[in-house]
């Protein structure tokens, strides 16, 4: 039995800091940016990420918006601001699979 699927992470910056003020409630200095990302896993560990995306939640209200939901001017005010890059963790069934593929390839020269 064989148990994968996918799931989601969300990444937070070491120096969090307020990006802007929530367009919902109006609250100055109270929306927060994070990364996340969406992974395919084999037996909890994970191969690769398919899907990353910018979100933004209010300390206010709470109110969560994604990538698509942004005013673009945030989005670019975002952009030069630095948010974590998807951690090489991500990666780790892709290595194990490549360590596999070259121990064979060993093995059978």
């Amino acid at each position: 039995m064989i148990i994968f699927g996918a799931r989601t992470k969300v990444l937070t910056n070491r120096s969090q800091s307020a990006v802007g003020d929530c367009d919902y409630c109006g609250t100055a200095q109270s929306l927060f940016a994070y990364r996340q990302i969406k992974y395919f896993h084999i037996f909890w560990i994970p191969i690769f990420p398919y899907s990353a995306q910018i979100i933004t939640i209010c300390n206010h209200c709470k109110k969560l918006s994604y990538q698509s939901e942004i005013k673009p001017q945030t989005l670019q005010s975002l952009s030069s601001r630095t948010i974590r890059k998807t951690p090489i963790g991500y990666f780790t069934g892709l290595m194990l699979i490549g360590l596999l593929v070259a121990a064979i390839v060993i093995a059978g020269i």
